[in-house]
């Protein structure tokens, strides 16, 4: 099968059950799939802003386990604009 366009990516994907559709949502069925495109995105910087989306949520998750205010502030303010 050759796939060609977007459209025709996702809806292979959904048919194999790499996706799921509803209500118009595109989502990652299962928490083994969804796990693999995670670290997958963690490693891919040519995947723009997904990947730079999964590095500072992983900053932020550490700051905030951490109690770590000032790397928060930090990263709002890059991400965010003034806090």
């Amino acid at each position: 099968m050759e796939l060609k366009t977007k459209d025709e990516i996702f809806s292979a994907m959904v048919v194999y059950g790499f996706l799921s559709y509803a209500d118009g949502c595109v989502s990652i069925p299962n928490k083994e799939l969804m796990d693999k495109f995670a670290e997958m995105v963690r490693k891919r910087p040519d995947f723009g802003y997904i990947y730079r989306l999964a590095v500072e949520s992983g900053k932020m998750l550490t700051a905030t386990r951490k109690g770590d205010t000032d790397t928060m502030v930090e990263i709002l303010e890059r991400c965010c604009g003034n806090v």
